[in-house]
């Protein structure tokens, strides 16, 4: 399927801010690029908005255990997937922004909420 919004195409650069690469595993950058291209290539009747949301959050079990939480949205169309993986140690809380500038450049962003 071909994303009509023209958004995160695979041939736009990839940026990351400097707190999104202090703050957030590799492994979770990862994952929401992959997850932005899941919804761009898979499902169908969903055109990409510029702005892609992650929330992230965790859950202590009750045996201890933590299960980490991670809602990917997108507000025009809307969009809503919750992810749940069993963690080791402690989760991550926060919100980040993956946003594509539209333009010509071809930069998609990511960075956190209180970065913008």
């Amino acid at each position: 399927m071909s994303n009509e919004s023209g958004y995160f195409e695979l041939d736009k650069r990839r940026m990351e801010t400097s707190g999104i690469n202090v703050n957030m595993p590799l492994h979770y950058r990862f994952l929401m690029w992959q997850l932005i291209d899941y919804l761009r290539e898979n499902i169908e009747n969903v055109p990409l908005d510029y702005l892609q949301i992650f929330t992230f959050g965790y859950r202590v079990e009750q045996d201890g255990s933590i299960t980490e939480i991670i809602e990917h949205k997108q507000e025009e169309p809307a969009y809503k997937a919750v992810y749940e993986f069993p963690k080791a140690d402690k989760g991550i809380k926060g919100k980040v922004y993956c946003i594509d500038d539209g333009g010509e450049r071809g930069v998609c962003t990511m960075l956190w909420a209180e970065e913008y």
